[in-house]
């Protein structure tokens, strides 16, 4: 599949595109793509945002590095999904943590100037792309909600809620490696682990290292209320 198709078919600021419109776009544009092997840095926390960026092959994760030596997985992307675009046209359009590529990765790069041409150009990838946004700004109002939760098991509980709600199904595949998911809920890894196989024993969950399953929508609902 060429770059064109590939965009249109995967990433959602393109998906309204024709291959001849989008080639005809792209003509005024350079785009860099970029190889990348697993843990290198695509942008490092403080770098100047100059790009969008677009996942081809592999996967990203956003890691934010504390002066206490922690490190927390603010997010990850995955094939045709973008990156970069919240910070991009900031008063301080600076990245507030790292982006680091999580396996073998290709990456498509668009320069701001670049972006901001296509934006220009085309009212449909406009609208799509500020909707990019708007999911990012719920997407962090949805990690503040599951950081303000008081317990574990109701951390697990809103995220694999929201997970299935996404999904549009009640099994579907881990987000994240179990490190992954403890820095994304902000706990020790053991303590994860001990609530995740107590919630598997009381029925109210299944998983295994790929999958997880909803057994108990309604009492994961419950725990919420607590």
């Amino acid at each position: 599949m060429d770059l064109k198709n590939f965009l249109i078919e995967k990433c959602y600021i393109f998906q309204d595109k024709s291959p001849e419109e989008l080639e005809i776009l792209l003509e005024r544009t350079r785009p860099v793509i970029k190889e990348l092997q697993k843990g290198e840095k695509i942008s490092s926390q403080g770098d100047k945002a100059g790009y969008l960026g677009i996942v081809i092959r592999g996967s990203v994760a956003v890691k934010k590095s504390f002066s206490t030596g922690k490190v927390v997985t603010l997010a990850t992307f995955g094939k045709g999904q973008a990156f970069g675009e919240s910070v991009l046209f900031s008063a301080d359009p600076c990245y507030p943590a790292d982006i680091i590529a999580q396996e073998e990765t290709k990456v498509f790069r668009l320069s701001r100037e670049d972006l901001l041409f296509l934006l220009k150009s085309d009212r449909e990838i406009l609208l799509r792309f500020m909707e990019t946004i708007s999911n990012r700004v719920l997407m962090l109002s949805n990690k503040i909600e599951l950081l303000s939760l008081g317990t574990i098991k109701q951390k697990i509980a809103y995220y694999l809620l929201r997970q299935a709600a996404r999904e549009g199904k009640d099994r579907f595949s881990w987000e994240f490696s179990r490190n992954e998911l403890a820095d994304y809920f902000n706990i020790p890894r053991p303590s994860l682990s001990r609530e995740l196989a107590r919630m598997k024993k009381e029925g109210l969950i299944g998983f295994n290292r790929r999958e997880v399953e909803i057994k108990k929508p309604e009492e994961l609902e419950e725990i919420l209320l607590d």
